[in-house]
């Protein structure tokens, strides 16, 4: 039985833990903040990312209608909450 070095790891191990050192450095640029995070703490900023962006989404898919709407009836910016412009 052969014994590995100290502290190697076998190929599969070493090439899954680049994907992962990698992975995580391209999360810690993608979440703001992220890049001063240590992975535990990244995830969890990720995930409350990832939220935020859904969030986001959802309001904008809801406004979308609504801007339509004015925008058919000549109304867009600068209207006020009676959907008449201002002067």
């Amino acid at each position: 039985m052969s014994r590995r070095g100290k502290g190697r790891r076998p190929p599969r191990a070493a090439a899954a833990a680049v994907a992962v050192e990698r992975k995580v450095r391209t999360l810690q640029r993608l979440v703001p903040g992220g890049r001063r995070l240590q992975p535990e703490q990244l995830f969890l900023r990720t995930a409350d990312y990832i939220l935020l962006l859904r969030l986001q989404v959802h309001v904008l898919r809801e406004l979308v209608p609504a801007m339509s709407y004015m925008d058919m009836n000549g109304c867009a910016v600068g209207c006020n909450s009676t959907g008449v412009k201002g002067m």
